[in-house]
């Protein structure tokens, strides 16, 4: 069964359940370096806004995060192959059942 997104204190939605950011976690990377890192929870939510909604990063609500996070994210991920095992695994039919449709296009330009 699907679940309604969780909203955030902001009244935003996490894309993603508590346990399948779970599941998804071993797959993320986790040398943090300088500042405090931002929730990755809350940021792959933002990325999904973004998707889902066609719109820019810049116009996803800062309860995600800092608008330059969103990208920065993205863009490293994006270049390490963070996106690609994150996609591979979850299309696993173990994962999918609780998978919810996200979009087809990523616009996070500025």
């Amino acid at each position: 069964m699907i679940q309604a997104p969780r909203r955030l204190e902001c009244d935003l939605e996490l894309w993603l359940s508590e346990e399948q950011f779970e599941r998804l976690r071993p797959f993320l990377p986790n040398k943090v370096q300088g500042v405090a890192r931002v929730d990755d929870r809350r940021v792959i939510s933002g990325i999904i806004y973004a998707v889902k909604s066609g719109s820019r990063r810049v116009d996803a609500s800062a309860c995600y995060g800092p608008r330059k996070t969103l990208y920065n994210r993205f863009v490293r991920w994006a270049t390490k192959g963070v996106w690609q095992d994150l996609f591979r695994h979850a299309c696993r039919p173990s994962f999918c059942r609780f998978a919810r449709p996200v979009g087809r296009t990523l616009n996070l330009g500025s």
